[in-house]
């Protein structure tokens, strides 16, 4: 996919769309208007405290090498797709509306835990990216 003045955005497989942010390859959800935003009720931040205070991290991968992309306005919010198992006890979970850029209004607790890959919550303005609309397929 090129933006509006040929500069190179992502590139398509059988997945969907992949790009990299910051040496880590994303899955992003693109049209010909840019960046398509995500449904924040679908956002989920990790935590391994019991409040959902502390660290972001996140969990959302396609598999160890590819890592999901959400967006909410213009924020693009991932993590690396591979890194240490750890313990999860609580996970935000945003409400429609919300700003992923603050805690959510809901805190879902798992007092036992539960174990998998989670790696820091990192973030981007993706108009840093300096990508210019249409986006469009291109094809060699």
């Amino acid at each position: 996919m090129l933006d509006g003045t040929g500069k190179f955005v992502a590139v398509l497989n059988m997945y969907g769309w992949y790009m990299q942010i910051n040496g880590v390859v994303v899955a992003a959800t693109l049209n010909s208007s840019g960046f398509m935003q995500s449904d924040v009720t679908q956002i989920f931040f990790l935590h391994t405290t019991n409040d959902c205070s502390g660290a972001r991290y996140w969990g959302s991968t396609i598999n160890e090498f590819v890592s999901y992309l959400q967006v909410a306005g213009t924020t693009g919010y991932f993590g690396a797709a591979t890194g240490p198992i750890m313990t999860t006890y609580s996970v935000e979970q945003f409400s429609a509306g919300e700003d992923p850029a603050n805690p959510a209004s809901n805190c879902l607790l798992f007092p036992s835990g539960f174990t998998g890959t989670g790696t820091p919550l990192q973030t981007i303005n993706l108009t840093s990216l300096g990508f210019t609309p249409p986006f469009a397929p291109h094809f060699q």
